[in-house]
This record gives C-alpha cells, structure tokens and sequence, in this order.
C-alpha cells in the first residue's frame, strides 16, 4: 500500500524592497523571502480536491501585501505577522 508522507509546499525567492521615506533619512529594506506551508494537504494528492491548497502565487502576493504594513519596524515583526496570518488557516 502506498502512503503519503509528510505534506510541505511553498514559494521561495519571494522577492521584497521596500523604502521607508522620513525626513532625516530614507530606509531601504530588501529581502527574499521563502514560504513554506505544512499541513493536511492529503486530499490534494489523494482526491484531487486542492479546495484546502493555499496558491503560490497567493503566498507571494500576501508577502507583498504584508511588506505594506509590517515592513517598517523589524524584520522578525514582519515575519511574525505573515507566519500568523498562515497559521489562521485550520489545514496548515
């Protein structure tokens, strides 16, 4: 019988620049970012059904999203942010 292993996807070199404008100095922030979603995605390879499959294409465009508001203080902030927001999807 043949078994699913572990289910792991994502979107690597998501890359993001983003300048920061204030007066006494502008701040250029440039990073790649990588994704990867872990999860109860079996019935994607076993049905056919990818209803529960989050989009590579959605993952970059909410990394760009994100970089909007969460890119101004640190880094680790931003990353934060983007984790939680995958999280809230019960199948990841």
């Amino acid at each position: 019988m043949i078994e699913l292993g572990a289910n792991r996807y994502g979107k690597a070199a998501i890359r993001l620049v983003r300048v920061a404008r204030a007066p006494e100095r502008d701040q250029v922030r440039d990073l790649t970012v990588a994704i990867a979603l872990e999860g109860a995605f079996e019935a994607a390879h076993t049905d056919g059904d990818n209803s529960l499959v989050v989009a590579t294409d959605t993952m970059k465009n909410t990394a760009y999203a994100f970089a909007k508001d969460h890119l101004d203080g640190a880094i680790e902030d931003y990353g934060r942010a983007l984790a939680e927001h995958f999280l809230a999807e019960p199948q990841v």
